[in-house]
C-alpha cells in the first residue's frame, strides 16, 4: 500500500487484489473443511480472508 501511494497507484488496483486473495482464502477455507482436516487449519483460513475483506474495504 506504501508503494501505491509513492508511486500514485490507484488504490482501486490494491482492493481488488485484496478481494480477489480473501476469495481464494475462504475458498482454501471450506476446501480444508470439507478433507476434515484441523479446526485450526480452516479457521485460519476463514481469519486471513475477513482481514483481507476488512482492509480491502477500508482502503
Amino acid at each position: 500500500m506504501i508503494m501505491a501511494v509513492v508511486n500514485e497507484l490507484n488504490i482501486s488496483y490494491l482492493r481488488i487484489v485484496l478481494n480477489v486473495a480473501s476469495v481464494g482464502s475462504v475458498m482454501d477455507g471450506i476446501e480444508s473443511y470439507y478433507q476434515k482436516l484441523a479446526r485450526k487449519v480452516y479457521l485460519s483460513e476463514f481469519s486471513i480472508a475477513a482481514v483481507m475483506l476488512l482492509f480491502a474495504f477500508s482502503v
